[in-house]
């Protein structure tokens, strides 16, 4: 039967353990933070915001850092819980950082799990990764709806107008193949087809996950529901 003594010694060293961990993890952040250039945050920050529920938090993303404590505000990152995070980096392209993460921190979850990007906001970064400067002029032109003032330095930004203004949602993209088909770009047109053909838009709702993460708790409502004020962007 264990004493007294060696019960304090076991809650010791599961103390020290978990407080090795979390130092291990907080410099795993401050080193991933340090190799996010502002583009792959934005990126990053688009595609997270329908988790985002706290408006100041999301405005407050400038970067890798402030991210990250929004991630973890919603419980989608933790140094248990970096599935999510993995999922962005790989998204956005920054391999080196997905393999950045599996080296240093043991978490056999992160590989082989269903996807908790939202399909239809990956989408709309596949097709800002296509859209020169040229087109996006002229989509924003034919959207009409921007504000002169209101700055729109990549396809991101104009997606987070049409969003706000309710006129891209998963369940409709029509206004953005009528543009994009006016511009000619017929290609970007057919990437739509195929995802409004293999995606059901059910997996756009985060409740939809068959593999829930411990102690998040999803709204029923519309990921796009809680889009912040393009503004914000």
């Amino acid at each position: 039967m264990k004493t007294d003594r060696n019960l304090e010694k076991e809650t010791r060293a599961r103390e020290a353990l978990i407080m090795m961990e979390q130092n291990k993890y907080r410099i795993l952040l401050q080193d991933l933070h340090c190799e996010l250039p502002d583009e792959d945050v934005k990126s990053m920050k688009f595609l997270a915001q329908p988790l985002i529920k706290k408006r100041y938090l999301y405005q407050n993303i400038k970067d890798g850092l402030g991210l990250f404590e929004a991630l973890e505000d919603c419980a989608m990152l933790s140094s248990s819980n970096l599935v999510f995070l993995s999922q962005l980096l790989e998204t956005v392209g920054r391999l080196d950082l997905y393999a950045m993460i599996n080296e240093e921190i043991q978490c056999d979850a992160i590989s082989g799990e269903e996807s908790l990007v939202c399909p239809f906001r990956k989408l709309l970064f596949n097709l800002h990764k296509e859209i020169p400067d040229n087109d996006l002029n002229r989509m924003r032109y034919l959207y009409g709806k921007v504000p002169k003032r209101a700055t729109v330095e990549d396809p991101l930004d104009l997606f987070a107008f049409m969003i706000h203004d309710h006129s891209l949602t998963p369940e409709n993209l029509s206004h953005l193949k009528r543009i994009l088909s006016e511009i000619s770009r017929q290609d970007l047109v057919e990437e739509i087809l195929i995802f409004e053909d293999t995606v059901v838009q059910h997996q756009c709702n985060y409740l939809s996950f068959s593999k829930q993460i411990p102690g998040v708790v999803f709204q029923t409502a519309s990921i796009e529901s809680s889009s912040f004020s393009s503004s914000s962007q």
